[in-house]
């Protein structure tokens, strides 16, 4: 509340504000009414001066304004905050003055505070956000900043918790900050949902919880929302690809988008040679209906079968069995198509291989005419020996034939048929009567064959629909790698997050004293030291948490993500010191100001320093990560930052480098296959492999020293645990084993 003479004890110039404590929304502007009155005995002309934020934020249709003695007027000072784009949400003190025009040395001012923000919460924790509507795509990330303000009068340390959205999707530097009385600080929230059906498209409410550890029951509540866009995918199989004209087979798809979709599966053959039906179950039978179009609506991450078979419209009179192809095509709402190919084995009304027989019948009835008609009782023995010749003769053809047009037609060797082991000799006799003795030895089946002698061997036929695959994962657990080394990792498994040792000769977690919030730990080359970040700084201890060093004490910045030069003398890291995340470089030692080695106004992190061997130019180079080209790329320049190159080039997120200290092989994480995966690539950008595939979230690799192990973080088992693999991607072992959230970050 103003006092009665609000312009008191303010000498020649008098000014006063409406209020001194204001708030705009990055992109919104707000108004600062004063009054200024002039408390001379003479005209003057007072100017308007505006102090603490940028003079491109300010507007106003006065900034001179002429009064005579004991005149007031009401001046509007418009605020306009840029987008976050040019700014970045907090709290900034401003200081308005006026000056005279007629004695220069006389003036006034009035001080206020501006906060730029969103959302503010008031309290012994202030919390300030830019936005609290958020949307992202799949696959892609939306990256917003909160401003952390401790409103006490005692440091205190704020914990901050995230309700409503899955914790794999959030990444922060800075889960737990320790503030001191008044101060403030910027916190960078990343939010990246799986292109997966997991992250359902719409709308999903979420807050932010931001905890002190000083008052536990002092705590401030965000409420945000974040809209998911929707995606398109899926998979699709048929089986099996080849079947009987009364055999049933199946389409299956699995809708792998983020919504309910419907899909179209069509039937083509060959001048539409082949009738198509769509089974259904009623009263529990199938129904087959005839079709050749279906419309199936499948939600998402869900799978469905769709039943059919088929045959020909018009069958041939006689023919064997043809293989006559088809194609079935499955459309997604959103245009997306897959075929597969496929054939139906039918036949004609009467087989081929019937003529054979029919001319057999015929052979035999005219034989048997022959015999009665000629039959005379002196000939009796010839006439039989001779009918017996005939008969051998005629069936040996017969087999012959049957064969053949059994071949001819593409029936199955293991068709049922009779098989017959009988076997005739005709002996012809050299008498002139012509007198033939003829030699039948029959089976049971008393049923003369010819004296080749044929039989079927059925072929091994497996079941149509056996896998193809053998499974990748064994039901057991498989026995510990014999590996060499210690992994420093981070663990929540003693409710603070802190950094463990694991020995991996028998994988047992020691926590390191005095690391509690401590994270994104680092060997040095000589395993002498540990670098590591906590509360925005960067520090440097002995493997058993003695000797703790602060190298940016101090700073006011956000320092994270250190990494060693290949002889152990330098340090990089990224940091916000000049208003956005750039790339740094100091002595491992500190004692001298770090130097900027990206110099540029993308976001520039997560840096990993090695040496090449060749490739890159035989000096030392350092991985990065970067959106210089509109989105997360994985960047190598030299160690002081000259001739950057993109090695990732790819329009999904790839992030997290990891260069073996030797160089050769660079690891990184990618969802361009949908999810996170752990990749390889080498140092000039080529031989891409994905060593994970597999549906978690793989991420955070690092590799052994002798180069031949590669350890990182997965949610495979429901949380995060860190597995060990062969640097090919296999031999995989679960090195932690607890419930707790383990990260995996560096490896001795």
């Amino acid at each position: 509340m103003m006092s009665e003479n609000p312009f008191e004890n303010q000498g020649r110039i008098g000014m006063v504000a409406g209020e001194t404590e204001y708030s705009v929304a990055p992109a919104g502007n707000t108004t600062i009414e004063l009054t200024l009155r002039n408390q001379g005995l003479e005209d003057d002309i007072f100017s308007l001066s505006v102090g603490g934020i940028p003079a491109s934020w300010i507007s106003t249709a006065s900034p001179n304004v002429n009064l005579a003695p004991g005149q007031e007027k009401e001046i509007a000072l418009i605020i306009q905050a840029p987008a976050l784009t040019e700014t970045s949400v907090g709290q900034y003190p401003v200081k308005i003055r006026a000056t005279s025009q007629k004695i220069p040395s006389q003036f006034t001012e009035i001080d206020i505070q501006l906060t730029v923000a969103t959302l503010e919460v008031q309290g012994r924790i202030g919390l300030l956000m830019d936005s609290v509507q958020f949307t992202v795509a799949p696959g892609s990330n939306t990256t917003f900043t909160l401003v952390l303000i401790n409103n006490g009068l005692t440091e205190d340390t704020l914990r901050m918790k995230i309700e409503g959205i899955s914790m794999g999707w959030v990444s922060t530097p800075s889960p737990v900050t320790k503030l001191g009385p008044g101060e403030q600080r910027e916190i960078p929230i990343t939010i990246q949902p799986p292109r997966s059906a997991e992250s359902r498209a719409g709308r999903h409410a979420f807050h932010i919880q931001i905890i002190s550890e000083a008052a536990p029951d002092q705590l401030v509540e965000a409420d945000c929302t974040l809209t998911i866009a929707a995606f398109s995918q899926f998979s699709s199989e048929l089986q099996p690809p080849r079947m009987e004209a009364v055999q049933n087979a199946q389409i299956g798809i699995k809708n792998e988008g983020n919504v309910r979709d419907t899909f179209t599966i069509t039937w083509q053959s060959h001048e539409d040679q082949l009738a198509f039906e769509v089974g259904s179950v009623e009263n529990e039978q199938w129904v087959f209906n005839q079709a050749k179009l279906q419309e199936v609506r499948i939600p998402e991450g869900k799978a469905v079968s769709t039943v059919f078979r088929a045959g020909l419209r018009q069958r041939p009179f006689i023919g064997g069995k043809v293989a006559y192809p088809y194609s079935a095509h499955i459309r997604s709402s959103s245009g997306e198509t897959q075929t597969h190919n496929g054939e139906v084995v039918d036949q004609a009304l009467v087989p081929i291989w019937v003529l054979p027989i029919v001319l057999v019948l015929c052979i035999m009835m005219i034989c048997m005419a022959i015999f009665f008609v000629n039959w005379r009782g002196d000939q009796t023995a010839n006439q039989d020996a001779t009918a017996a010749a005939i008969i051998a003769a005629t069936t040996t053809v017969i087999a012959q034939e049957t064969q053949s047009a059994q071949l001819t037609a593409g029936v199955p060797t293991n068709t049922p048929e009779p098989t017959f082991t009988e076997t005739a000799t005709v002996t012809p006799s050299e008498t002139p009567t012509g007198t033939a003795t003829a030699t039948l030895t029959e089976t049971p089946s008393q049923t003369p064959i010819p004296s080749e002698t044929t039989t079927a061997v059925p072929p091994t036929v497996g079941p149509t629909d056996a896998p193809t695959q053998a499974p990748t994962e064994a039901p057991t657990e498989p026995p510990a790698p014999s590996l060499r080394g210690e992994i420093i990792f981070e663990s929540t498994r003693n409710g603070t997050p802190a950094l463990f040792k694991l020995q991996t000769w028998n994988f047992t977690p020691v926590m390191i004293a005095g690391t509690e919030n401590a994270t994104q730990a680092e060997w040095s080359p000589d395993g002498g030291r540990i670098a590591f970040a906590r509360n925005g700084d960067i520090f440097t201890m002995n493997p058993d948490g003695t000797n703790l060093i602060n190298l940016t004490e101090g700073s006011g910045s956000n320092d994270r993500n250190p990494t060693w030069s290949p002889n152990g003398a330098q340090i990089a890291f990224e940091s916000d010191r000049t208003g956005n995340w750039e790339i740094f470089s100091m002595p491992a030692g500190g004692g001298e100001e770090p130097v900027n080695l990206t110099n540029n106004g993308a976001s520039d992190t997560q840096p990993s320093w090695f040496r090449s061997g060749g490739i890159l130019g035989g000096s030392e180079w350092i991985a990065f990560t970067t959106d210089r080209d509109g989105n997360q790329e994985v960047y190598a320049m030299k160690s002081n930052g000259d001739q950057p190159r993109n090695l990732s080039n790819n329009g999904a997120s790839d992030s997290q480098p990891a260069a073996a200290s030797s160089g050769g092989t660079i690891l990184f994480t990618s969802n361009r296959d949908g999810n996170q995966e752990i990749y390889s690539v080498f140092e000039d950008g080529s031989g891409l492999v994905n060593l994970t595939r597999n549906s978690a979230n793989d991420s955070l690799s690092t590799w052994s020293r002798d180069g031949d192990w590669i350890a990182f973080t997965t949610n495979r088992d429901g949380n995060s645990e860190i597995y060990v693999m062969d640097k090919n991607g296999n031999n995989l072992y679960n090195a932690t084993h607890n419930s707790a959230e383990d990260y995996s970050w560096t490896w001795r």
